[in-house]
């Protein structure tokens, strides 16, 4: 992998998007603390959204940027002592990409079961209130 390649576009990136939170930040904190009402309703609902998200991809975006800053010196360092390169079998990009795969997957099931959790919390909850409906109703009737 070309890890100079990768440094400059993280950090380009990571640097757009730093530009973009900042001017967020301080149009939405002009709009909602200074009262100036600047930006659009349809804007205004999701600016704290928008700023909240471009904050986590500037923060991805520097944890990749310093992560290839990290590989580019070690790869410098060891192309100093003589070391060369190492090869990644095949059976190893199998096995890691059947992890991946495997997370997905698991992600996938909690989620199914978080899903079905909650309908049968939902359905409880509707009987235990027609439950009380008849005894509520009475309480309210003459």
């Amino acid at each position: 992998m070309n890890y100079r390649r990768a440094l400059r576009a993280s950090t380009n990136t990571g640097l757009i998007v730093f530009l973009i939170v900042v001017v967020g930040v301080i149009l939405w904190t002009t709009d909602e603390a200074l009262g100036w009402n600047i930006l659009p309703d349809w804007i205004d609902k999701y600016a704290e959204l928008l700023v909240t998200i471009c904050s986590i991809l500037a923060a991805f975006a520097v944890v990749i940027s310093i992560m290839c800053s990290f590989a580019l010196i070690a790869e410098s360092m060891a192309e100093n002592a003589g070391i060369r390169a190492s090869v990644t079998s095949p059976h190893t990009k199998r096995l890691i990409t059947f992890g991946v795969l495997m997370m997905f997957g698991i992600m996938f099931a909690l989620h199914n079961v978080d899903q079905y959790r909650a309908e049968r919390r939902t359905d409880k909850i509707q009987t235990e209130l027609q439950n009380r409906m008849p005894a509520t109703v009475a309480l309210f009737s003459p």
